[in-house]
């Protein structure tokens, strides 16, 4: 008999708090009261969080042409604590292909449009990619008779230095692709091809 009892007040209850969770309340009539007011985003810390950091798309520039130059696979922290570098994962597909290379952190510039920050490094992939490998074995345990040097990231020069290659190396090959001399073909001439014998 208590067990019924029990049963049917715990029902009774159930009842009822469904009851109240139904009851509806009236909108205020305010047009006011009813428009969202626009509130702009900001960001109130000063910095970054690493997790914001890494995984994070670079554009070359900030303007509606800046294209995915790649994204950051890893920070360097400096002995002081210190954002030194960003390693930054350029060209491949899934990670396949993919070259990591370190650039300082103060050539990474931050733009925040509606609310979204973006990283910025003005340059572009080719110029990343002519940069030397990030060698990630300096910051592994090993033998202290290992050959293996600190790596160093790459300053606004060396990013210059690289420009200037990747355009060079561009420029040389537009101009072997263009002049016949180096392609091996002959200006046509007049007079039909002899059949070969």
């Amino acid at each position: 008999m208590f067990r019924k009892l029990f049963a049917a007040t715990a029902v009774a209850a159930l009842m009822a708090t469904g009851a109240i969770a139904q009851t509806t309340y009236p909108t205020p009539t305010d047009p006011t009261a009813q428009q969202p007011i626009e509130v702009p985003m900001v960001v109130k810390a000063k910095g970054n969080l690493a997790s914001n950091i890494i995984g994070k798309s670079v554009l070359s520039g900030p303007g509606e042409s800046a294209e995915n130059i790649g994204k950051v696979s890893d920070i360097v922290i400096s002995p002081e604590g210190e954002l030194q570098a960003v390693v930054i994962g350029v060209g491949g597909f899934l990670g396949i292909g993919r070259k990591d290379v370190a650039i300082e952190y103060d050539l990474v510039n931050w733009l925040e449009v509606e609310g979204n920050r973006y990283m910025i490094v003005e340059t572009n992939a080719e110029a990343l990619k002519a940069l030397p490998d990030f060698d990630r074995t300096a910051f592994v345990p090993m033998p202290a008779d290992a050959d293996v040097s600190e790596p160093v990231p790459a300053t606004a020069e060396d990013i210059s230095k690289a420009e200037e290659t990747v355009a060079a190396e561009k420029a040389a090959a537009e101009a072997e692709a263009t002049d016949p001399a180096t392609t091996g073909s002959t200006t046509p001439t007049d007079e039909p091809a002899m059949p070969a014998q």
